[in-house]
């Protein structure tokens, strides 16, 4: 109390603590169903990217999370960051691929991503 790292827990106190916690947890809330209606949305979505053919069938270099990030917002206009996106392999062929999107730390999404060649 001397230097204001506690203060006395009154009724009107302990009420504002209460309200403050009730908030957060509605916000949190919000959010959550927020982020499971995008991964709905999402989950319906396949997204192109196109890449030089090398030998064999396979492209040159890899597709990386990165790239996907890159696709999603010229695709579809979301703005999803490269380390949220999670790649089950590397992508070095031509196919379509299962990729994971971690929205929300209880919330993930699947999404397939389709590489073409260009």
């Amino acid at each position: 109390m001397k230097k204001k790292l506690a203060i006395e827990a009154t009724k009107d106190i302990l009420k504002q603590h209460e309200t403050k916690i009730n908030s957060a947890n509605h916000h949190a809330l919000e959010e959550i169903k927020k982020c499971e209606k995008l991964a709905e949305t999402l989950k319906e979505k396949i997204v192109n990217i196109k890449a030089k053919a090398g030998q064999n069938g396979r492209i040159f270099g890899s597709i990386t999370s990165k790239d996907v990030s890159s696709a999603i917002k010229t695709q579809l206009g979301l703005d999803i960051d490269k380390r949220k996106i999670t790649l089950e392999l590397d992508i070095k062929a031509f196919g379509t691929y299962n990729i994971t999107i971690k929205l929300h730390t209880k919330v993930l999404a699947d999404m397939k991503v389709s590489v073409i060649e260009e």
